[in-house]
């Protein structure tokens, strides 16, 4: 009988001993799976920020302020500037691509929260270039996806057959003393030979985690004269020249030290 317990202690000590090293095992498994995981996540942490600025005369400005213009030698205030960035896309230095799952952006001056862009876990890859198209691409026009940023109360919708309002500018030049005059350019239109709608690329450095974007409207009223031709409202071809050339030229990387 003494024989015998002594054998079942012996058992139970060594079943003892073997339960912790299986207990061991099992929590330094678990640890390294947890490690790997972590080394995963953290591996797509990467965010790149896009934040898009107003440009006159060579300098950041903010809505409903007076400036002076040095091209029209006159006072000139902007009122309304809204448009449509979509279909972003970061290609990488290995040739691959990561798509912005928010298809389109409404960048509103207005509502400084929308001039702000966050492209979330692309990756520790090295970036080579930014993509995006400069307005709405014919399959959305013709879609009625008209929800969130592309909702008609956003004011940036015509109707069925015309589509989105890609850019919008409004404001008015000159001063109480002398006159003033509005102008507004409503840009938009998804139908060929007049389509509105333009690709635009950057070239990144491989680091890059934020980049300031500028719309320089010195650009955009470079060939303008504000006192007559005063405004665009509807597709055609003053519209697609427009989008082609002035809007297309003023939207640029704006450098750090700028």
């Amino acid at each position: 009988m003494a024989y015998f317990l002594s054998y079942n202690v012996k058992n139970n000590k060594r079943l003892d001993i073997l339960t912790m090293i299986s207990l061991t095992k099992i929590r330094s498994l678990i640890l390294f799976i947890f490690i790997a995981n972590l080394s995963t996540l953290t591996s797509y942490g990467k965010d790149l920020k896009l934040d898009f600025n107003l440009l006159f005369e060579r300098q950041k400005i903010a809505l409903n302020q007076p400036y002076y213009s040095q091209q029209h030698s006159d006072s000139i205030h902007f009122k309304t500037v809204k448009i449509y960035v979509s279909n972003i896309q970061i290609e990488f230095e290995d040739g691959s691509y990561y798509d912005d799952p928010t298809t389109h952006h409404l960048i509103n001056f207005e509502d400084k929260l929308t001039t702000k862009i966050r492209l979330e876990d692309i990756g520790k890859k090295a970036v080579k270039n930014l993509h995006f198209l400069i307005g709405t691409d014919r399959i959305t026009n013709e879609s009625t996806a008209f929800d969130g940023d592309l909702d008609p109360v956003n004011g940036m919708y015509w109707a069925w057959n015309t589509g989105y309002i890609n850019f919008k500018l409004e404001g008015e030049i000159g001063s109480s003393d002398h006159g003033k005059n509005d102008f507004t350019y409503h840009i938009g239109g998804f139908l060929p030979p007049y389509s509105t709608v333009q690709r635009k690329e950057f070239s990144l450095l491989k680091n890059d985690s934020k980049l300031n974007i500028g719309i320089d409207l010195n650009t955009i009223l470079k060939r303008k004269d504000l006192k007559t031709t005063n405004a665009i409202l509807i597709p055609g071809k003053e519209a697609s020249d427009f989008a082609k050339n002035e809007l297309y030229n003023s939207i640029k990387l704006i450098k750090k030290d700028e």
